[in-house]
């Protein structure tokens, strides 16, 4: 538990405990986030919509659940969600002209739960728009700007998410994960980043992206309030049919316990290639540091990872290319230019609702379905699971670094598929993947270390990067 002056810098542990002693308020712990909020809103751009008034009614929920005694962990506690999770009566855009008067008329399951907690939403972040990018620049609302150096991205598409929880906006953040898009910026920004097994957070009220890889993700300041969010988001939703099972774990529950047991697997292949020196040496020096706790590293092969970045392109694009199509100037936004016949609405509507990036998606998966590559990238995906599994026959935990790279300046070109090489892994195989901090460069940009593990075995990551957290600290 921290012991620091100011809440903004609280962990939740911290602030769950001045809450229950009634040291200080929902009302007035929420108060502050905002007013951090607004404050660093010009210099990073974090957040689409502040909903200050929605949040102070909920802060005033929450004291009076603390003042009847039944107070659960993130009773109070500020939080911040992406902008492509519904929330009911809140704009929710997905950083898209496409999407820009859409008020849902319900709540996404995740929002729910966290209502039941008693949690307090702060407002929707800013992002890729419909989450498609890896620095959060081709939102129609500027990009969002890293908290650590603001002449660089924040990473993405989860880049609000992650910046609200770097610049101490927000005690955690909901974001989404497809390809990386929790981990990358986390990493991008020195914050926590859980991506976990795909179904075990209910993906009912997430405007789809790439329906077979996404996940809803947690951003926070470090690995344990990370497992106390988690704890609360995997419960079983009878109306996702993708959400496996209610969760019977609890992920903090010997989080500091028995974790130097743990085998970790070390792939050559995944610290081969591009990768930036400053990032390989970090990652390589956390590994020592790791064999140094006591824990047993164990070379693996992974053969199949040249092919996992052409896969999840191809199976992202033809989703993306199919769940687009719902936006037509009819059931969503509205086509103001006259128009002869149902072709010339839909060209004109999607002409001037979507950017650049969306629209290459649009044509490139309609390319891939036109032709045989997406059956191809499915069979592919399969090789790639078939190939980490393996890996985890051997070791428990796959470690490697987030990104090949850290953030690159604002307004510089990137290759987005370059920087999510190492993310996109996991999402391939459905495992749990977690990122944190291991490290910066010389330009104190942060470096992130990645881990993976088997379906549903998210606790071993906790434990794994809550005792190198605890050891780097030190």
């Amino acid at each position: 538990m921290q012991n620091t002056s100011s809440p903004l810098l609280w962990d939740i542990q911290t602030a769950h405990k001045a809450l229950k002693q009634k040291i200080i308020s929902s009302k007035e712990l929420t108060s502050i986030f905002l007013k951090q909020a607004k404050s660093v809103q010009k210099d990073y751009n974090a957040y689409i919509t502040i909903c200050e008034d929605h949040a102070m009614s909920a802060a005033k929920k929450a004291d009076e659940m603390i003042s009847k005694g039944n107070i659960n962990i993130l009773c109070g506690i500020p939080y911040a969600a992406k902008d492509n999770i519904c929330t009911k009566g809140i704009l929710t855009t997905c950083a898209s002209k496409a999407l820009e008067n859409f008020i849902p008329p319900q709540n996404a399951f995740v929002i729910d739960l966290l209502d039941d907690c008693g949690a307090v939403l702060l407002g929707k972040t800013n992002m890729d728009e419909f989450a498609m990018g890896s620095d959060g620049q081709s939102s129609v609302f500027g990009a969002a700007k890293n908290p650590v150096n603001a002449l660089y991205c924040a990473g993405g598409s989860s880049s609000g998410s992650a910046c609200a929880v770097a610049s101490h906006s927000a005690m955690f953040a909901l974001g989404s994960d497809t390809g990386g898009s929790v981990r990358q910026p986390a990493a991008f920004c020195g914050v926590c980043g859980m991506s976990p097994t795909y179904g075990a957070i209910s993906r009912n009220g997430l405007v789809s992206f790439c329906s077979s890889m996404d996940r809803i993700g947690v951003i926070t300041k470090n690995a344990y309030d990370n497992a106390v969010v988690l704890n609360e988001l995997c419960k079983h939703d009878p109306n996702d049919p993708t959400c496996i099972s209610s969760n019977t774990q609890n992920f903090t529950d010997g989080i500091t316990h028995n974790a130097c047991k743990l085998k970790i697997g070390v792939a050559p292949e995944l610290f081969d290639g591009d990768i930036q020196p400053q990032v390989k040496k970090a990652c390589l020096d956390a590994i020592n540091k790791l064999g140094c706790m006591g824990f047993e590293i164990i070379e693996i092969s992974f053969p199949s990872f040249e092919i996992c970045s052409a896969a999840y392109t191809a199976i992202s694009y033809c989703e993306a290319f199919s769940n687009l199509s719902r936006y037509d100037g009819i059931r969503y936004g509205s086509a103001q230019e006259s128009f002869d016949n149902i072709d010339k609405l839909y060209t004109q509507y999607r002409s001037r609702s979507f950017g650049n990036q969306v629209k290459k998606r649009i044509m490139l998966g309609a390319l891939c379905l036109n032709t045989s590559y997406y059956q191809k990238a499915l069979q592919a995906k399969r090789i790639i699971k078939q190939d980490i599994f393996k890996c985890f026959e051997k070791c428990d935990v796959i470690v490697c670094p987030t990104s090949p790279a850290t953030a690159h300046k604002l307004n510089s070109s990137n290759d987005s598929v370059f920087s999510d090489m190492l993310t996109v892994c996991a999402s391939l195989a459905d495992i749990c993947a977690v990122s944190i901090n291991c490290s910066h460069d010389s330009n104190n940009l942060p470096i992130g270390l990645q881990f993976m593990a088997k379906p549903f075995c998210e606790s071993q990551l906790y434990k794994l990067a809550h005792a190198y957290e605890v050891q780097n600290d030190k």
